[in-house]
């Protein structure tokens, strides 16, 4: 129990942290460590942000909507326990929630099987549009992170 955080706050850190530097980095700090004078919660600060945030609302969205329509399927199931799981550790009892954006790993594979399940259970004509609009915000977070991660190597 010395490993849980009850002092870092749940809603900023979700939406900036798990939500946000796990899927799309934070320009001022990429690859930061809270060991080595990172804050633990950065908003995104760019000209731009209101794009970051749109990027990050529309991928809860697509969660979100991905699980309701993958709510009655057995595997979905075994991984959204896993995910709950780890939500209850990093969230709720706040292991790792200063880093959470670290242990991405251990969770975000859920995302990408909701949205799936999504796709799946659209008919043509919707489907057809998700992918346009999941083409874009792939092509978005490739050339943000990209980016980002470029400048910090050659930087």
């Amino acid at each position: 129990m010395n490993w849980t955080d009850i002092s870092t706050p749940r809603i900023e850190s979700i939406v900036e942290n798990l939500f946000g530097e796990s899927i799309q980095l934070h320009e001022n700090w990429v690859l930061g460590d809270v060991f080595h004078g990172r804050p633990v919660i950065i908003a995104y600060s760019t000209p731009m942000k209101w794009a970051n945030y749109t990027i990050e609302a529309l991928i809860f969205l697509l969660f979100v909507v991905g699980i309701a329509a993958a709510v009655r399927h057995r595997f979905f199931l075994m991984v959204g326990s896993w995910f709950l799981l780890d939500m209850f550790l990093h969230v709720g009892l706040g292991f790792g929630l200063n880093e959470v954006y670290i242990m991405a790993a251990h969770w975000a594979f859920i995302i990408p099987i909701a949205i799936g399940y999504l796709l799946s259970a659209s008919p043509a004509s919707v489907r057809r549009k998700l992918r346009a609009v999941l083409l874009a915000l792939t092509f978005f977070l490739w050339m943000y992170n990209g980016s980002l991660l470029l400048g910090y190597i050659f930087d």
